[in-house]
């Protein structure tokens, strides 16, 4: 999974038999690479700036079934009939966890460690019978490849596209001026125009509520997508409450998903600023 991840970029991966080769002529086992001196052994014999090892801590998945008495009902011949019956639940999960390190390869210094987990859950249901079985491995297997995404996030450099649903009004037209800006890549000049569409809103009272809505929310986009936050929750939030649309709360999940990103990708960078051999 990390190997066709990784194809295309600028990694190298060994071949694990051929790496086998190389540790047992060593005498070496997988657990000398959490050392310095059998890192450095296998390092001499190795080309490039860092070398990345990886294990599996931990994975494993199960599943219960528990049973709830109610009160269910039917129809025959037009007629509901309730009765007595239990309703059979069967949650399954899988735990995934692996734990990755990045080694100077010159030095055979650990650079970083970086635990990854993933935990997934699914469930199915019947009354007064056995619930559908469902299927371990296949959970095991999504976590897996999420944990493999995940750490190919944090080693090699990834695009990720988000679409921006802005809006326009008729009443405000600075709003539009201030799309076309944001389509172009001229954040600046976009923020600039949904800030006067504001303006315009609250100083002209034959502007609906709706449309200053509207403004409030494309600004707050325009904060998001320049990596300003906490003033785009801000004005997310304005714009529900002026608009009372349930679509602009579910915006702040994104929100705070791209604030996480954002720090990820901060710490990153720093880590290999930090890294020998760095310029």
């Amino acid at each position: 999974m990390v190997r066709e991840n990784l194809a295309g970029s600028n990694f190298k991966i060994i071949d694990r038999n051929h790496l086998g080769r190389i540790m047992t002529e060593l005498q070496l086992a997988t657990s000398d690479l959490a050392s310095p001196e059998g890192q450095l052994k296998l390092g001499r014999l190795m080309t490039g700036s860092v070398m990345v090892t990886g294990r599996m801590d931990n994975y494993e998945a199960g599943s219960e079934v528990t049973g709830e008495r109610q009160k269910c009902k039917r129809y025959e011949d037009g007629e509901e009939i309730v009765y007595r019956c239990v309703v059979y639940t069967r949650n399954a999960y899988s735990t995934v966890r692996a734990s990755f390190s990045v080694i100077d390869i010159e030095s055979s210094q650990n650079l970083k460690t970086k635990m990854l987990a993933c935990e997934n859950t699914a469930w199915t249901q019947a009354t007064d019978a056995e619930p559908a079985h469902i299927d371990l491995e296949a959970l095991i297997q999504q976590c897996a490849l999420q944990v493999a995404d995940d750490f190919t996030k944090v080693v090699a450099p990834w695009t990720q596209y988000e679409r921006a649903y802005f809006q326009k009004d008729g009443s405000l037209p600075t709003l539009e001026i201030g799309i076309k800006y944001a389509q172009a890549g001229e954040w600046d000049l976009a923020i600039v125009n949904f800030q006067r569409a504001i303006d315009v809103a609250a100083s002209n009272p034959k502007i609906k509520v709706k449309a200053a809505g509207k403004a409030y929310w494309n600004l707050g986009l325009a904060f998001e997508f320049t990596g300003r936050f906490d003033e785009a929750a801000e004005y997310v939030k304005k714009a529900y409450e002026l608009s009372n649309d349930g679509d602009y709360l579910n915006e702040l999940d994104r929100i705070r998903r791209m604030k996480a990103d954002s720090a990820r990708l901060r710490e990153q960078l720093r880590d290999a600023e930090s890294a020998p051999g760095y310029e």
